[in-house]
């Protein structure tokens, strides 16, 4: 396997293992609604893997009514600063821990990425083979008799 293949497979398993957090996360949260406002959540967390980066957003669900009689909602984007600001109090301790979740995967992945660009920039990316094409090695400098 080349470097940059299991660097890549690396990245890949962190993306898998971030949307199944935000899975688990929100399939405790549908039907959750029981008559009474306490149960429900408007917190939702995607997974985005887009290009290089992984982006995880946290979107909070302001309700309100159509002039129709029917319930529309808006999303607001919230920072990891503001979500728990708009957790509720029955979640919040699940919701700052899916947070800090996230940021080590995020991290995580982040460095891989660092580490790919440095050895494709060193040449290293590849196998062992593509690392040695182009290398010369240095006379050495042995003392003169």
């Amino acid at each position: 396997m080349h470097i940059n293949e299991a660097i890549q497979k690396g990245k890949d398993d962190l993306i898998q293992k971030a949307n199944a957090i935000a899975d688990n996360f929100m399939s405790k949260r549908k039907g959750r609604r029981s008559g009474t406002n306490q149960d429900w959540s408007d917190l939702t967390v995607r997974v985005r893997a887009e290009g290089e980066g992984l982006t995880i957003e946290w979107q909070w669900r302001d309700w309100y009514k159509k002039t129709n009689g029917k319930s529309g909602y808006n999303s607001k984007y919230l920072s990891s600063r503001q979500l728990v600001r708009y957790a509720k109090e029955w979640e919040r301790d699940e919701v700052e821990q899916v947070r800090e979740q996230m940021e080590e995967l995020k991290l995580a992945h982040k460095m891989l990425r660092q580490v790919e660009r440095r050895l494709i920039k060193k040449g290293l990316a590849g196998d062992i083979d593509d690392a040695l094409i182009g290398f010369v090695p240095r006379p050495l400098d042995l003392p003169k008799r």
